[in-house]
């Protein structure tokens, strides 16, 4: 019965990643498989880059991630495993919104009407009469078909989106969840 309470608690943890690799075989999306020369990283909180490319944001997510990684002027987003692409996108936005105490930083990619927004926010939890700020730091993925959410996760991994993201990326539209 362990093994059994086991497996079904792993595929309650994944479900997000699931939905988010359902939806791209549902909608006839291949998976993308990384060049044969490609080196798969060991370390788990390693991005899903090619060797040639710089890690502008990893969330590790169990055993699937999402990055986006850089090559010259130009940004992409990756979704799966190590060794293994799921999804991949080159339809990226960025988007920033400042708020007391904190902010939140967010890297939208889309893929035939599904977007997937990664996001880094820190928020103040103290208001103190000192004036004590304790900032929280998290780090994300929300998954949406057109408006409707299908799924939001906390990062096991709380890695900021890189400033270099700002000259590569195109301006977007703040992701409110």
């Amino acid at each position: 019965m362990g093994s059994i309470s086991t497996g079904v608690k792993g595929i309650a943890a994944g479900i997000g990643a699931v939905m988010v690799v359902s939806t791209a075989v549902a909608m006839g999306l291949s998976p993308a498989t990384p060049p044969a020369t490609a080196k798969v990283p060991h370390d788990p909180d390693a991005a899903l880059c090619m060797p040639a490319e710089t890690p502008l944001f990893t969330c590790t997510l169990g055993s699937r991630r999402a990055s986006v990684c850089q090559t010259g002027g130009k940004a992409t987003y990756r979704y799966g495993r190590p060794g293994r692409i799921e999804l991949s996108s080159q339809r990226l936005t960025l988007a920033k919104r400042s708020f007391s105490g904190g902010g939140e930083t967010q890297i939208t990619a889309t893929n035939n009407g599904y977007s997937y927004t990664m996001f880094d926010r820190t928020t103040r939890t103290a208001f103190g009469a000192d004036g004590r700020n304790d900032p929280k730091s998290e780090t994300g993925l929300v998954v949406r078909q057109g408006s409707k959410r299908l799924s939001s996760r906390i990062c096991d991994n709380d890695t900021p989106i890189s400033s270099r993201s700002r000259g590569i990326i195109p301006a977007g539209s703040f992701v409110p969840h």
